[in-house]
C-alpha cells in the first residue's frame, strides 16, 4: 500500500500521479504512449510533461495503474510501465472484449533518479481495429518502493443474491481481510482502487467500492448479456479503513461471476 515515508537523505516522500484526461484510440502492435496524461490534483507536488510522470526524489519506487479499454472487434491488449523510453517490470495483459469493457492494472518496483520520466504504453495482438482508452479510470501512482499492492481475487465461480453483495475474495499475498473487506495499512491520499468480473447475466450489473460501510463509487453499467464489468476510481483512504467491492445482480436471470474476478488497491 502506498504510503508517505522519509528517505535516509532527509527528504520527505509523498505520492505523486497522473491521471488521464480524455478518451483516445490506440492501434498499434508495438508498445505505444498512453497520452492525455495530466498531474493529479489530489496528488500535490505531481509533475507531468509530455504523458510522463516526472520523478522528484530518488531511490526505490513502485508504480502501480490501471487502464480501462474498449474496442468494437476484440483483441487481447498489454499495458506495462516504462521509465525514460525502456521498459520497467513485466507486461500486463488482459482480453479486450467485443463491444465490452476491460481493464488492465498492474505495479512494478524499480529504482528512480530525480527527473527520471515515467510513462505508460499500451498495444494490442491485432490492430484490426482500434482500441479505445478510456480518461479518469486510466491512471499511474508512484508510491515508495517498500509498499505492496493489496486486493484479492474470487477462487471459483458463483452466483451472487440479488441486490448489491459483497465480492468473496481470497486474500493475495500481503493483504489482510476483514471479511470480504482489505484492511488499509497505511494511508494515501489517492489510492487506485480497481476491480474486474467476467459475468454471464441476461440483466445489467455493475461494481461499486464501500470504505467503512459507505459506498464511495460506483461503476458503468454493464448491459445484459455482456461479459465483464469493471471499476477502478482514486480515493483517499486512512490507514484502518475497511475497503470492499460489491457486486450487483438486478433481476432473477441466471447470473453467473467467474472465477478470476478481482479487487484491488494497486
Amino acid at each position: 500500500m502506498p504510503h508517505i515515508f522519509v528517505r535516509g537523505n532527509g527528504l520527505t516522500f509523498v505520492p505523486v500521479g497522473m491521471v488521464k484526461s480524455a478518451d483516445s484510440n490506440i492501434t498499434s502492435a508495438t508498445a505505444a504512449l498512453v497520452t492525455g496524461m495530466a498531474a493529479n490534483i489530489n496528488l500535490p507536488g505531481s509533475v507531468v510533461t509530455s504523458d510522463a510522470l516526472i520523478s522528484g526524489f530518488a531511490g526505490s519506487a513502485r508504480v502501480g495503474f490501471s487502464i480501462q479499454l474498449s474496442s468494437s472487434g476484440g483483441t487481447t491488449g498489454y499495458a506495462a510501465v516504462f521509465k525514460n523510453g525502456v521498459q520497467v517490470g513485466d507486461t500486463f495483459t488482459m482480453t479486450v472484449p467485443y463491444n465490452g469493457a476491460s481493464l488492465i492494472t498492474g505495479s512494478a518496483t524499480f529504482t528512480v533518479v530525480m527527473g527520471d520520466a515515467i510513462t505508460l504504453r499500451y498495444w494490442s495482438a491485432s490492430t484490426s481495429y482500434p482500441v479505445s482508452v478510456k480518461a479518469t479510470t486510466t491512471r499511474l501512482n508512484m508510491s515508495s518502493g517498500d509498499s505492496v499492492a493489496l486486493g484479492g481475487t474470487v477462487s471459483a465461480n458463483y452466483t451472487p443474491g440479488d441486490g448489491w453483495t459483497d465480492m468473496p475474495i481470497v486474500a493475495d499475498s500481503g493483504t489482510t481481510l476483514s471479511g470480504n473487506a482489505v484492511v488499509v495499512p497505511a494511508a494515501h491520499p489517492n489510492a487506485i482502487l480497481t476491480a474486474a468480473a467476467v459475468i454471464s447475466s441476461g440483466s445489467p450489473m455493475a461494481l461499486r467500492f464501500l470504505v467503512n460501510g459507505s459506498v464511495v463509487h460506483t461503476g458503468p453499467t454493464a448491459p445484459a448479456y455482456d461479459v465483464r464489468m469493471v471499476a477502478a476510481t482514486g480515493l483517499a483512504l486512512a490507514a484502518g479503513d475497511l475497503v470492499k467491492c460489491q457486486v450487483q445482480r438486478v433481476s432473477t436471470f441466471a447470473t453467473t461471476v467467474s472465477a478470476g474476478a478481482s479487487f484491488r488497491i494497486v
